[in-house]
Parts: C-alpha cells; sequence; structure tokens
C-alpha cells in the first residue's frame, strides 16, 4: 500500500494560495490599508515559501512511492518494456535502481540503404565504419577500421559546422576546411557490415 500524503502538504498549499490572495487584493488598495506594503510583501512571501514547501514535499512523497502506476503500464514515454514489469512488483518488492535508459532502447538499427552514405543522410543507430584514416576540425584522428554508432547530427549554418555524434565521441566538420571529406564522405565513412 503506498504511503499516504502528509497532512502538512495540502495545509500548506492552501496557506499560501491564502498569502496570494491576500497579497493581490490588497496590491492595488496598500494605501487605504495600515502597513499595506508590508502585509502585500508578507503575503507573497507566504505564497512563496508555502507552496515552495508543499511542491518538494510531494515530490518527496512521490519518490518515496506515493504515486503508484497501474500494473502494465509504462514509466513514461521512453520506459523500457521491463520498466513496467519492474512496476508491477514494486509494492511486493524493495525498490531498486532502474538501468539507465541507454541509445539502444530509444533508437532501433536501421539497414543500410544500397547508395553509400553522405554527410546528410545518416541515420541514428546506424553503426558506421572509417574507411580511410582523417582528423576532423579540431584534429581528432579517426582510424581506418573504427566502429562509430550514430546518434544525431546538429549544422551551425552561421561557422559551417557540422558535428555528427557518435556513442562515446563526435566528429567536427567545417564546411571550408573539411570540403574534401564532406564532398567525398563516402571515401570516409562506410556502412558496417
Amino acid at each position: 500500500m503506498p504511503p499516504r500524503l502528509p497532512a502538512w502538504i495540502p495545509v500548506s498549499a492552501v496557506v499560501g494560495a491564502i498569502g496570494a490572495v491576500l497579497a493581490l487584493t490588497l496590491v492595488d488598495r496598500r494605501a487605504l490599508v495600515p502597513h499595506g506594503d508590508l502585509l502585500v510583501a508578507g503575503g507573497m512571501i507566504t505564497f512563496l515559501v508555502a507552496c515552495t514547501a508543499a511542491f518538494i514535499g510531494f515530490l518527496r512523497w512521490r519518490d518515496r512511492g506515493g504515486m503508484q502506476r497501474p500494473a502494465g503500464s509504462r514509466a513514461g514515454p521512453f520506459a523500457s518494456p521491463t520498466a513496467a514489469a519492474a512496476s508491477t512488483t514494486a509494492a511486493s518488492s524493495p525498490a531498486r535502481p532502474q538501468p539507465a535508459l541507454s541509445i539502444h532502447t530509444l533508437v532501433a538499427p536501421v539497414p543500410a540503404p544500397d547508395r553509400p552514405p553522405t554527410i546528410y543522410d545518416m541515420e541514428p543507430g546506424v553503426e558506421y565504419i572509417v574507411l580511410q584514416s582523417f582528423r576532423d576540425h579540431y584534429q581528432q584522428p579517426f582510424e581506418a577500421h573504427q566502429r562509430l554508432r550514430f546518434i544525431g547530427r546538429a549544422f551551425l549554418p552561421y561557422h559551417g559546422g557540422h558535428t555528427l555524434f557518435f556513442e562515446g565521441r563526435a566528429m567536427y566538420l567545417q564546411e571550408e576546411q573539411n570540403v574534401d571529406i564532406i564532398d567525398n564522405f563516402a571515401r570516409f565513412l562506410g556502412y558496417a557490415p
């Protein structure tokens, strides 16, 4: 059975809401009420402190198992199928850390197409192999026969820079300085067998 929500959390949220209503009600009537400025400031401080405490308390309660997911539901948009199985046994077994999210759970490998790769059509999850040794813009070596699993690409149009993200490293290519690599990409990288 999940732990009950501590009573101070909703009470703190209500106190914060009352402080906000007090401050917002008096903000235009400060001159009519003695010490109106202090009451507005006190109401806002009460709102901030009480609602922050309620929010943090709610998060702690949730993290300690206060919100149980229905059996068979997934923990989130990127949860693995084992996360649903773990959530069904959470009440009967002690909590244990879940494995870290891996790129392999997000991206399934894509089969290599019939044409050679270009810098513009690389597919996430596909493994590439360095065909010819070279150095990128920052002089990082990429040795022949090295395998690289592609994650994604970023392009900075102002600088003409391509950043290719692989598992464990990145490759930086500038359109002006690395034109040979970019224009003849299939000579340097190919699909891994």
